[in-house]
């Protein structure tokens, strides 16, 4: 009986999410190279665009390298942090790093938390109960971005492939940068 009324719930909480979708934050990337003293630098400023704190998780710095092998870093942090930092509406947070050393390009993979909506962070409650582990991987990916797992939103955002200006064929620009925003 238990079992059945648990089911009923969590039945009738994905029926009323399907309609009821959090907001997304909108986050702005301004991706930089830039060469000093010999050194290439790959640097992401992140804005949060969002009416609402965002808190991003640490950072995955990912590069090609001269074969075309992608080559994924997982140890940086954001700087003047050594956490995830919270971003309040219009903040930024900057990562820098020299992982382009003998890389063509390089790129920065973000996944950011939010609060979920009050209805998704209700019904967490009760979904938190049930066996989630025993879920299907896609079902339980799809509860945790609508905040049904723990009432925190959660999304991965990737920055645009910057090249390397160590390895651009004579070229008079030292700096390379690409401005986008998304949602």
């Amino acid at each position: 009986m238990a079992t059945s009324l648990l089911a009923f719930l969590l039945a009738t909480s994905v029926w009323l999410i399907l309609g009821t979708q959090s907001a997304t934050p909108i986050l702005s990337f301004n991706a930089v190279n830039s060469m000093s003293r010999s050194t290439p630098t790959f640097s992401i400023v992140v804005t949060n665009a969002s009416r609402f704190s965002v808190t991003l998780r640490r950072p995955i710095v990912q590069r090609e390298n001269r074969e075309g092998v992608t080559v994924t870093y997982l140890g940086e942090v954001w700087e003047g942090t050594e956490d995830a930092p919270t971003l309040l509406p219009n903040e930024s947070a900057t990562l820098s790093s020299r992982t382009f050393d003998g890389a063509k390009k390089a790129r920065c993979v973000i996944e950011c938390s939010w609060s979920a909506s009050t209805l998704s962070r209700t019904l967490s409650r009760g979904i938190q109960k049930l066996p989630i582990k025993k879920l299907p991987v896609g079902v339980r990916v799809w509860l945790q971005r609508r905040g049904l797992v723990d009432g925190k939103c959660s999304r991965k955002f990737e920055s645009v492939w910057v090249d390397n200006p160590s390895l651009e064929p004579s070229s008079d620009s030292r700096t390379n940068s690409d401005k986008r925003t998304l949602r």
